[in-house]
């Protein structure tokens, strides 16, 4: 977390001067874990702007069977502040982003998710506005 080029990295993806960390922390889904609640990462914080960069680096080879972390094409757009959830691990993990679709108009089978499918050391960046989650882990890995 205190790397100067992933800083930068964040700052020019924000059209930032620069950058600092506001949180880190560490995911761990282990086999037979559930799926991730579909979010967006700025309504957790009360930043004004509610500017957000999220930085996420893969400690393992991503591939479909860990429920990798998924994008939801386009969200960053969607209005509103909405995308808390209140627990994130539900059977339900795509309802909350499935509703601030149809209030976008957009019907839930229009909806493009694309796995962020990386090797280990590989990152995922997005904006605090993009909705994203996981599928469950169906892997028998450690």
């Amino acid at each position: 977390v205190t790397s100067r080029q992933l800083g930068q990295l964040a700052a020019s993806l924000g059209g930032w001067s620069g950058a600092r960390v506001a949180e880190d922390q560490v995911w761990i889904k282990p086999p037979g874990a559930g799926p991730l609640v579909f979010h967006r990462d700025s309504p957790y914080f009360d930043f004004e702007p509610d500017d957000v960069i999220t930085i996420w680096i893969a400690l393992d080879d991503m591939t479909m069977d860990l429920g990798p972390l998924e994008y939801v094409v386009g969200s960053h757009r969607w209005g509103g502040r909405r995308g808390t959830a209140a627990q994130f691990f539900d059977a339900s993990h795509r309802q909350l982003m499935e509703d601030a679709a149809r209030h976008e108009g957009i019907h839930p089978n229009e909806i493009d998710v694309v796995p962020v499918l990386v090797p280990q050391g590989g990152a995922g960046c997005h904006n605090g506005r993009l909705w994203h989650g996981s599928g469950p882990n169906q892997s028998k890995r450690c």
